[in-house]
């Protein structure tokens, strides 16, 4: 969708948007919890208000990777992510937004030990405990499979509104599994058995 002045003033409109929405990131705590709370807000709005632009100008499908909590409709940390990137999209867009999350059972991958800085590291974690999503998950007949929790029977789907322990690994570790009930976070889910962590690029 182009402005009326033409799309070298859109470009240079959009660039400025995103220029405004760091400074005003920037302005905010991290290390105040409160101060901290509202800039990840402030984030997850703006990150879904640039997709949301994207999309609209394109008019095709996008494809948007991002963390767990990013994407889904509610965090399994709602006291730091009281809104998500994908709860403002699904505002935008409706059902045009499909949320997909994924849960490993074990495995290596790679992360930080500080939120700021630091060097990606490779982390491994052991199978998941009894009580954790990931354990039942694991149980079923398939290694690796998705499943369209919108259709889930049932059962499957009273299984799924739970909330239990789930690990979402983002750029920081380690992390504690925090309560998430998978089907009011994600329309789809993915869960893979194990999983190995990214091969680095070489210089």
């Amino acid at each position: 969708m182009k402005g009326s002045g033409g799309e070298a003033f859109d470009w240079a409109e959009q660039n400025a948007r995103s220029v405004a929405q760091t400074a005003e990131f920037l302005t905010l705590n991290p290390d105040d919890p409160e101060s901290n709370a509202a800039s990840q807000r402030l984030r997850d709005e703006v990150m879904a208000q640039n997709v949301s632009w994207w999309q609209q100008r394109t008019g095709q499908k996008v494809l948007l990777s991002a963390h767990n909590d990013h994407v889904a409709y509610v965090a399994s940390d709602p006291e730091t992510y009281s809104k998500t990137q994908g709860s403002f999209l699904r505002d935008t867009m409706g059902k045009d937004y499909l949320p997909i999350g994924f849960t490993f059972n074990q495995g290596s991958f790679l992360s930080k030990d500080a939120a700021l800085g630091g060097e990606w590291k490779k982390f491994t974690v052991p199978a998941a405990e009894s009580d954790r999503n990931e354990a039942t998950l694991d149980k079923v007949r398939y290694r690796d499979f998705y499943l369209d929790v919108r259709t889930a029977p049932a059962a499957a789907r009273d299984w799924l509104n739970a909330a239990r322990p789930t690990l979402n690994v983002g750029t920081l570790f380690p992390e504690e599994p925090r309560d998430t009930a998978l089907a009011k976070a994600y329309d789809v889910l993915i869960h893979l058995h194990e999983v190995r962590e990214a091969d680095k690029l070489k210089p």
